[in-house]
C-alpha cells in the first residue's frame, strides 16, 4: 500500500512539472511585441529584419514597415537592422507596442548606387564601374553650368569647360576619348529620362553659325536641384540606352521633399566674378603699315600718304615718331603701341544664382518645389544669359503603400540679347579682329563704331584691313536666342508583396528653341548686313515597364539569393528646323526677313525615329554579407 502511494505521488510529481513545463512556455510564447520600423524622415521601412537577439526567432516588416514578433523572454532584446541602416538594438522594457527609428548608414549608403535602370543596387553587386557624387559633395558656390561640377569630383571623368561666353558648352568624357569621330561624351539621363546633349544646331548650311556656341543640353540641370550623380563606366553599364551610352551614363538624380519633418523652406543666393586669367602675348614693337584710312561701300580706296612698310602689324617700328594715322585728322601725333587693348575691351563678369525652393513630407506622400534664377554678364561687353528654372516633384503611397507613385516635372526658360562667337569668323568673332588690330591703335578710339554722318551705313574702323571694329561686332553683329525646355517624367511602382514589383515609367524631354543672327551694313564679308532666323524643336518620349523579383526581401536571411528583373522600353524621338536667311537687307539697320535686297533663302528639316528595347538581368549571390 505503500509503494502503490509512493507511486502514486510520483505520477502526480512529474505530471505537475509538466504541466508547470508546458504552461510556463505558454506564457512566454503570449509575449508578443509589434510596431513599426521607420527611418528619421518617419518613412516606413519594407523588409527590415526584426530578429529576437541572440535567437534565430525572426521577422521583417511588411509594405507598411509593421511587424509583430513573439519573444521567449520577457526581458528579451530586439535587433533590429535594414538595408543602407545602422543595425539596432532595442530594450522592449515590457512595451508591447514598440516603434522603432533607425538612422542611415554613411558605409552603406555610400555602397548603394542608382543604375542605368533607375534602381539602386549594391555596388559590389554590378559587373561594371560606377561612382557617386552627392549634393553635399557639390561646391558649396555651385557652377552655373552644373556640368563644371564633376570637374576634379571623379576619377577618370573629364571636364572641358567652356570659354566661349555666358553659354558656353562644357565637354565630359569617361575614360577619355574613346571615338574617332570627336563624339565621346556621355549619356546625361534625369530622373530616368535621357537628354540630349549635344549643340543642336543645324549646321551652317547658309551663313556660318556653327562657331557660335548657345550652349548644350546638359545645361539645364541645376546644380541646387541636385540630389546625387552617378557615373556608370563601360558599355554595360549603358546597355538600356543602346549605342549612344556607348561613353557612360552619368545620371541625375534631383531633390525630392522625403528628407523634411514637415515644412521646409531653403534659400540659396550666390555671385561670382570673372576676369580673364591668362590674355595672349601679342608683339608691340611694330605697328599698322596700311594707308590708315577707312573703306568704302563702293570698293575705292584711299591714296594717301602710306607707311614705309605694309602689314597690319609688321610696318614702322612703335618708336613714337609722329605719323599721321586714320583719326588724327589730317595731324601727325606720336606712334606708339596700345598694349593693354584687350585687357581694355574685356569687362568683369558677373553671375548671380538665386534658388528658393519649399518641401513638405509627411507619412503619405511628400512634396518639392524649387524656382532658381540666374543671371550671367559675360566678360566680352554685350553678352548675357538668363535662365528661370522650375522644379517640382510629388510623391504619394497610396493602398497602404502597395502603390507608390511620383511625378518629376523641371522647366527651364532662357535666353540671350548676344552670344560670342568662338570661332574664327571675320563677320561676328572678336578674337578674329582683335589678331588684325593694329598694335598702335587703342581700343577705346574705336568705341564710336559708326562714322559720322552714317551710322547704320559705314563702320569706323582702319582702313585695308580684313576685319571689323570689335565694337561693332559686340554691339551689332549680335547672335540672339529665346529657349524653353520642359523635361518631366511620370511613374507609379506597384508592390505585388515584399519581394515582387512593376514599375511603369513615362518621361517626356521637349525643347523649342528660336535663333536670331544680325549682321551690320558694312561688316566685312555680308557688306549688304543680313539677317537669319532659326527655329528649332526637339522631342524626345520614353516610356519603360520593369518588373521585378527576388527569392527573398532585402534582409530575410538567405544563403542563395536572387534578383531578376525584365522589362521593356519604347523611345520615340522627332526633331525639325526651319531657316531663313535674308542674304542682304534693304535698308540698313532694319533686322527683318521682309527688308530683302534678294531673295531670301529657305532650308526645312524633319526627322523621326523610334526605337523598342527588351532588356533583363538577373544576379545571384550565394552567402554573401
Amino acid at each position: 500500500m505503500r509503494k502503490r502511494e509512493n507511486r502514486y505521488s510520483h505520477v502526480v510529481r512529474h505530471a505537475s512539472f509538466v504541466l508547470f513545463f508546458l504552461v510556463s512556455l505558454s506564457g512566454l510564447a503570449q509575449t508578443k511585441i509589434s510596431g513599426k520600423v521607420l527611418s528619421a524622415g518617419g518613412d516606413p521601412l519594407i523588409g527590415a529584419a526584426v530578429t529576437e537577439n541572440g535567437t534565430q526567432n525572426a521577422t521583417v516588416t511588411d509594405l507598411d514597415g509593421k511587424y509583430a514578433l513573439e519573444v521567449f523572454q520577457e526581458s528579451a532584446r530586439l535587433s533590429v537592422s535594414a538595408f543602407g541602416y545602422e543595425t539596432k538594438l532595442v530594450n522592449p522594457k515590457g512595451l508591447q507596442i514598440l516603434d522603432i527609428i533607425l538612422e542611415a548608414s554613411q558605409i552603406r549608403l555610400e555602397e548603394v548606387v542608382v543604375t542605368a535602370l533607375g534602381v539602386s543596387r549594391e555596388e559590389r553587386a554590378l559587373g561594371y564601374s560606377v561612382q557617386g557624387l552627392k549634393s553635399k559633395d557639390i561646391a558649396s558656390v555651385p557652377a552655373a553650368n552644373a556640368v563644371d561640377n564633376l570637374s576634379g569630383k571623379l576619377a577618370g571623368v573629364y571636364v572641358t569647360s567652356g570659354s566661349s561666353g555666358p553659354t558656353a558648352s562644357s565637354n565630359v568624357t569617361i575614360r577619355g576619348q574613346t571615338s574617332l569621330n570627336g563624339n565621346s561624351q556621355a549619356l546625361f539621363i534625369v530622373n530616368g529620362v535621357p537628354i540630349t546633349n549635344g549643340l543642336f544646331s543645324p549646321g551652317d548650311g547658309l551663313n556660318g553659325s556653327s562657331t557660335i556656341d548657345f550652349g548644350n543640353g546638359a545645361q539645364i540641370i541645376n546644380s541646387f536641384d541636385i540630389e546625387n550623380i552617378s557615373v556608370l563606366k563601360g558599355p554595360a553599364a549603358a546597355a538600356l540606352y543602346g549605342s549612344r551610352a556607348a561613353n557612360g551614363v552619368i545620371y541625375v538624380t534631383t531633390k525630392t521633399g522625403k528628407n523634411s519633418k514637415g515644412w521646409g523652406v531653403s534659400v540659396n543666393s550666390n555671385t561670382v566674378l570673372e576676369t580673364p586669367l591668362k590674355l595672349p602675348n601679342f608683339q608691340d614693337q611694330f605697328g599698322n603699315g596700311g594707308g590708315g584710312k577707312y573703306s568704302y561701300n563702293d570698293g575705292a580706296t584711299y591714296t594717301g600718304d602710306y607707311y614705309d612698310a605694309y602689314g597690319e602689324n609688321w610696318g614702322p617700328r612703335t618708336d613714337g615718331q609722329l605719323v599721321k594715322v586714320y583719326n588724327s585728322g589730317g595731324d601727325a601725333v606720336p606712334f606708339e603701341a596700345a598694349p593693354d587693348n584687350m585687357r581694355n575691351f574685356f569687362q568683369t563678369g558677373v553671375t548671380t544664382n538665386n534658388n528658393v525652393s519649399i518641401s513638405h513630407a509627411d507619412e503619405n506622400g511628400d512634396f518639392r518645389f524649387s524656382g532658381t534664377q540666374l543671371n550671367r554678364r559675360g566678360i566680352v561687353p554685350n553678352t548675357d544669359l538668363n535662365r528661370n528654372t522650375l522644379q517640382t516633384s510629388m510623391g504619394k503611397k497610396l493602398f497602404n503603400n502597395r502603390l507608390e507613385f511620383r511625378a518629376n516635372a523641371m522647366y527651364v526658360g532662357s535666353g540671350s540679347d548676344n552670344v560670342p562667337n568662338a570661332g574664327y569668323d571675320e563677320s561676328s568673332s572678336v578674337m578674329y579682329s582683335f589678331l588684325w588690330l593694329p598694335r598702335n591703335t587703342p581700343i577705346d578710339d574705336l568705341r564710336d563704331y559708326w562714322k559720322p554722318g552714317q551710322e547704320n551705313v559705314q563702320q569706323s574702323y582702319v582702313e585695308e584691313l580684313w576685319g571689323n571694329n570689335p565694337w561693332l561686332i559686340v554691339n551689332e553683329n549680335t547672335n540672339s536666342f529665346n529657349a524653353s525646355r520642359l523635361l518631366g517624367d511620370i511613374n507609379a511602382t506597384y508592390h505585388i508583396n515584399d519581394r515582387t514589383n512593376i514599375r511603369l515609367r513615362s518621361g517626356q524631354d521637349m525643347k523649342n528653341d528660336i535663333r536670331q543672327y544680325r549682321r551690320a551694313t558694312s561688316t566685312k564679308k555680308v557688306l549688304f548686313g543680313s539677317y537669319r532666323e532659326d527655329r528649332l524643336s526637339f522631342r524626345e518620349n520614353n516610356t519603360e515597364a520593369l518588373l521585378s523579383w527576388a527569392n527573398a526581401a532585402p534582409m530575410e536571411q538567405k544563403d542563395l539569393r536572387i534578383d531578376a528583373k525584365l522589362g521593356g522600353n519604347l523611345m520615340m524621338q522627332q526633331s525639325s528646323s526651319l531657316i531663313a536667311n535674308n542674304p542682304q537687307l534693304l535698308q540698313p539697320g532694319v533686322f527683318t526677313l521682309t527688308n530683302n535686297r534678294s531673295n531670301v533663302q529657305t532650308e526645312s528639316r524633319y526627322a523621326r525615329k523610334a526605337i523598342r528595347s527588351l532588356f533583363g538581368l538577373a544576379s545571384f549571390a550565394y552567402k554573401s554579407t
